[in-house]
């Protein structure tokens, strides 16, 4: 997918998005040294390179470390075409050890336009959901009920803290 995205963009922002790409990983990612940047080649494969020039992609990435990387993409797409478009991200820190938490969460709400988390009862919540707290307009709690033989969802304001963690 990543390198379908990358493919389409237009051959003269490859550098700016590789560049975009290597600012988000490194707000996000708490191994700072560990990226020394994203490259880009005329082919448009995408390479997270070490300050050896090694491209990391080819070592098994943990799911958080991919996550991550997908998130710095999307933020690049976004920031090097100049449209604003909300983001959805499910599940955004399910993925994350505690380091990568915080960098994430304090990447989207620097973002511009609007970012729509969609959280479980264990992620945006308590030192987390403090964090971003400043930033958030609107909280919603999606409650699930079995209804015979089918599902209903339905929404309603709040958020976990108004249901001690039950979900």
């Amino acid at each position: 997918m990543v390198d379908e995205i990358v493919a389409n963009a237009v051959p003269s922002q490859i550098e700016a998005i590789a560049s975009a790409m290597t600012k988000a990983h490194r707000s996000m990612a708490h191994k700072k040294d560990l990226v020394e940047r994203i490259a880009i080649d005329e082919d448009c494969d995408v390479k997270l390179l070490n300050a050896d020039g090694v491209d990391l992609r080819g070592f098994d990435l943990s799911a958080g470390e991919k996550q991550i990387f997908t998130q710095a993409l999307i933020s690049a797409v976004s920031s090097v075409s100049g449209r604003g478009f909300p983001m959805v991200v499910d599940t955004p820190l399910g993925r994350l050890d505690i380091e990568h938490r915080k960098g994430v969460l304090n990447h989207l709400v620097q973002r511009e336009h609007q970012v729509i988390l969609l959280s479980t009862n264990t992620e945006v919540v308590g030192e987390y959901l403090s964090e971003i707290a400043p930033h958030v307009q609107k909280k919603y709690l999606v409650h699930f009920e079995r209804v015979g033989e089918i599902g209903q969802s339905t929404v309603k304001p709040g958020y976990f803290e108004n249901t001690k963690g039950r979900a």
